[in-house]
């Protein structure tokens, strides 16, 4: 099930899903906690959250500009420290955001 607004997934809700899937050592109990913590009233399960990100997010390599996912531009600044393409810093920024309410021992970068 979606996570809110219509049953439809929100691109602040990916990009928190990806950055905590992606910068966390988060299990996907924990991320559900977190996310509903963020997103109040959402009803997404630890499931919703684990099968947005792998059908939906999880980073690829060598995929077309137009293809990508937030998680992709998430992926490259983890990797590389800079954005890929100007287009990521907005999705980059908001993920750093979320990172940098956690504890910074729960943080892998």
């Amino acid at each position: 099930m979606p996570a809110s607004h219509a049953n439809r997934w929100q691109k602040d809700e990916d990009i928190f899903v990806a950055a905590l899937r992606l910068g966390t050592n988060f299990d996907w109990k924990q991320i559900e906690v977190a996310f509903q913590s963020i997103f109040e009233g959402s009803t997404a399960t630890k499931k919703d959250l684990e099968s947005r990100f792998n059908k939906n997010l999880k980073p690829q390599l060598d995929i077309p500009r137009e293809q990508r996912t937030v998680a992709d531009a998430i992926d490259d600044y983890r990797h590389y420290g800079k954005v890929t393409y100007p287009e990521d810093q907005v999705v980059v920024d908001k993920a750093l955001e979320y990172l940098g309410s956690l504890d910074p021992e729960d943080r892998l970068w």
